[in-house]
């Protein structure tokens, strides 16, 4: 029979009070004293009672802050989705999530909706961070006061988090090399990078694989110019059509964030669709719309929907029952999309 909480803290010479810090991961307590009172609890086989802390909760919600990036992007809506169904399965165990929506994503509007999560009482965070150090103090300070921080889509060096759910941007810039190489036939080019905001980490990642891979494996292909958008439709277009101007023998383009309406109605008018070679990031409708028509060659998704919903449950779990993520980074898979696997 599982000992109980009086039992554990006379195990451990502790208070009641402090082993219900450490079960519940509320407040601070010496590493040492923890570290004492999870090995009597695993060697005793302590298990907290999980109906009482059920009832305790009903009268006390466990609450989830998820900031969410708020754009018309197809990828962001699809991402948002996700959002809410993680909350409607943390609501259907009797917790809440909370929804903060940022228009910009710059790291001075994302500490003021931390502000307000911490204000309306949020056990735990989930976030896109921006690349800040100023945001990275801000997490590092709540995590260090008991709110853990699950990170989601893009990370965040230097952070202290429970765990990071996303996929490994690096490598999916070098599988898009791999992939504009075989769309060149092996014979190399000059390749347009466009990219969305060097705030967002998972841009310059994916520019970080394309360049690194064909550094070491596809040293014929060039990347010919990188220029930002700031994930704007007309800006892909004037970029497109002002780089196919400037670099007339232009052979491919590689989307690495948004706008990819932009470009792809640029290569149309002027003539290029299907003989400037393209490979983007994320199968959203728009994607679709372009592969089917032959102008977008390569689609590489990453599952939006999924690296949504996740943060929420892993953030409920963890706050209910103590239950650790599997891995502190969960990397979900690629799939690779042409007009002839939609």
């Amino acid at each position: 029979m599982s000992i109980t909480f009086k039992q554990l803290a006379e195990i451990c010479g502790v208070s009641r009070a402090t082993v219900d810090r450490v079960i519940h991961n509320r407040g601070k307590v010496a590493p040492e004293v923890e570290q004492r009172i999870r090995r009597a609890a695993e060697q005793y086989g302590f298990q907290p009672n999980q109906v009482g802390k059920a009832l305790a909760r009903a009268r006390n919600p466990i609450k989830i802050g998820v900031l969410v990036h708020l754009s018309r992007i197809e990828f962001f809506q699809e991402l948002l989705e996700g959002i809410y169904a993680g909350q409607k399965e943390v609501h259907a165990l009797g917790g809440e999530v909370i929804i903060k929506e940022q228009r910009d994503f710059d790291a001075e509007g994302q500490i003021r909706l931390l502000d307000e999560m911490i204000a309306e009482g949020v056990n735990g965070i989930a976030l896109p961070p921006a690349q800040s150090s100023r945001l990275c103090d801000r997490l590092n300070s709540l995590s260090q006061s008991g709110i853990p921080i699950v990170t989601y889509n893009t990370e965040l060096e230097g952070l202290n988090k429970l765990c990071h759910v996303g996929v490994d941007n690096v490598q999916g810039g070098r599988i898009s090399a791999y992939l504009m190489n075989l769309l060149l036939c092996g014979n190399g080019g000059k390749v347009l990078l466009i990219s969305g905001h060097q705030t967002q980490q998972s841009n310059y990642q994916r520019e970080d694989g394309f360049r690194l891979e064909c550094a070491s494996r596809f040293r014929n292909i060039e990347v010919a110019a990188v220029k930002m958008n700031a994930d704007e439709e007309k800006k892909a277009y004037d970029i497109t059509m002002q780089t196919i101007r400037e670099i007339p023998d232009l052979d491919g383009i590689y989307m690495i964030s948004n706008g990819l309406e932009g470009t792809c109605r640029a290569l149309e008018d002027c003539g290029m669709a299907g003989k400037i070679q393209v490979v983007a990031c994320d199968l959203v409708p728009v994607a679709r719309k372009y592969l089917e028509k032959g102008v977008l060659q390569f689609v590489i998704d990453q599952d939006a929907h999924s690296q949504g919903s996740m943060p929420s449950k892993i953030l409920f779990d963890h706050l209910f029952s103590n239950t650790k993520p599997s891995s502190d980074r969960i990397i979900g898979q690629f799939g690779i999309k042409t007009r002839y696997n939609l």
